[in-house]
Order: C-alpha cells, then sequence, then structure tokens
C-alpha cells in the first residue's frame, strides 16, 4: 500500500498518539491490521503496549517543569524566604530510566533564596532541605547545581562527596552551626562557602524502567 501510516491509521482514535508520524503498521499477516503507535505526543507515553488506551502515561506536563535547564519560568519554583516552605508543588512522572544529562529522561526546576543582606560569606539566613514528599517505590533522585553548566552538588554543596557526588533523596545545605573546629567532625563543617542565592534541581529516575508512578518535591528553609 501507498499510503502512509498515519493515512492507513486515520480512523484510530488512539490518545496521545502524536498527529505526525505517530503510527506505524506491522500487520501480523496480509490484510490484517497492523496499526501500532510510533510516536505520542511530548510528554505521553505508551507504557502498558496496549495500542487501544494509546499513551496512557502523562509525564511531567513542560508548562510546569523544563527538558534541561535553564531561567525559564515553567521550570521556577518560587522564592523561599527563611522559615518558608513551597507549597503546592505539582507532581512529576518520568516513566523513563535516566539516560544523562541533556538526554530528556529528566525534569529541572529552579528555586531562589534569597540572602537576607546579613554579613559575612556566610549569611545565616536558615538552613535549606530539599526532599521528596512523594516518591513512589523510591524510584526517583534529585542532583543540585549552583548552574546550569556546573556539576552537581559543586563548590561545597555537598561536603560528604564534594562535587559530582552521587545522586540524593535529601540535601540539605546546613547553616546554623558553632564554629566547624568545634563540631564533631570538623572537616564536615565549613564557614566559607557561599550562600546559595539559586539552585538548579535536577530530578531523574534510577529503577523500575516503564512505569508510570509519580514524585513530589519538597522545598523549604528552615529557621535558624
Amino acid at each position: 500500500d501507498n499510503l502512509s501510516p498515519d493515512e492507513m491509521c486515520a480512523d484510530k482514535d488512539w490518545p496521545n498518539v502524536a498527529p505526525m508520524n505517530g503510527y506505524c503498521c506491522n500487520p501480523p499477516a496480509p490484510g490484517q491490521d497492523g496499526c501500532c503507535i510510533q510516536n505520542c505526543v511530548e510528554q505521553f507515553f505508551n507504557i502498558d503496549g496496549n495500542v487501544n488506551n494509546g499513551c496512557e502515561c502523562a509525564g511531567t506536563p513542560r508548562t510546569n517543569s523544563l527538558a534541561a535547564c535553564s531561567d525559564a519560568p515553567q521550570g521556577y519554583l518560587g522564592s523561599v524566604g527563611e522559615g518558608n516552605q513551597l507549597n503546592n508543588l505539582m507532581p512529576g512522572t518520568i516513566p523513563e530510566i535516566d539516560n544523562g544529562i541533556g538526554a530528556g529522561r529528566e525534569d529541572w526546576y529552579s528555586v531562589d533564596f534569597p540572602d537576607q543582606g546579613n554579613p559575612g560569606v556566610r549569611p545565616l539566613t536558615g538552613s535549606i532541605q530539599v526532599d521528596f514528599v512523594q516518591n513512589d517505590n523510591t524510584d526517583y533522585r534529585f542532583e543540585v547545581f549552583r548552574s546550569c553548566n556546573g556539576t552537581p552538588f559543586a563548590n561545597s554543596l555537598a561536603t560528604q562527596y564534594g562535587a559530582g557526588a552521587p545522586p540524593s533523596r535529601q540535601w540539605w545545605f546546613f547553616d546554623n552551626h558553632v564554629p566547624a573546629v568545634q563540631m564533631p567532625v570538623p572537616a564536615l563543617y565549613q564557614d566559607n562557602v557561599s550562600w546559595p542565592t539559586k539552585v538548579y534541581i535536577r530530578v531523574f529516575r534510577v529503577q523500575n524502567d516503564n512505569t508510570c508512578n509519580a514524585y513530589k518535591l519538597r522545598v523549604q528553609r528552615v529557621n535558624n
């Protein structure tokens, strides 16, 4: 047949199939219906392989997340003052296991933690905490960046492992302690680290590929 798969399968009403190059043809025998799904509309996925319900899994909408790191408003979660937290954050879904930064299977966000003007390199304006309030099957992890072209957890965002630290389910920037020399393990506490006035958060899946479950971030700034 000289018709394209999209034309041959035009009578199908499968949800969220891409309007262009969405269909493929794989008939089990000559003359039999062989319509299949080749591409879904952006952020929808055919996870269960059932063509009749189309691309049934809704990934994180790009109206409130980003496919790549930037300052675009779609990924901006807000500004967090001391003693506050971001409320009503939307859940997200990434059904496929991470394939690397910039390769598409990731959600990016940015958050501001404004310095209140206190003197010194460490402004003593609260301690930042980012974690998951929802993480189905503990499938998701995140990384924190100071800049889009940086390394995860670089510039002392993770003192235990340093730049390139493993992905995390919880991250603190602790800014409420006595001088480092008085702490139980002084090497883990530094007083000369710049306050992260803005961070970029990359969320991704690490296990259970092709699963349509969800995560939800929690971002807060604990009082000193």
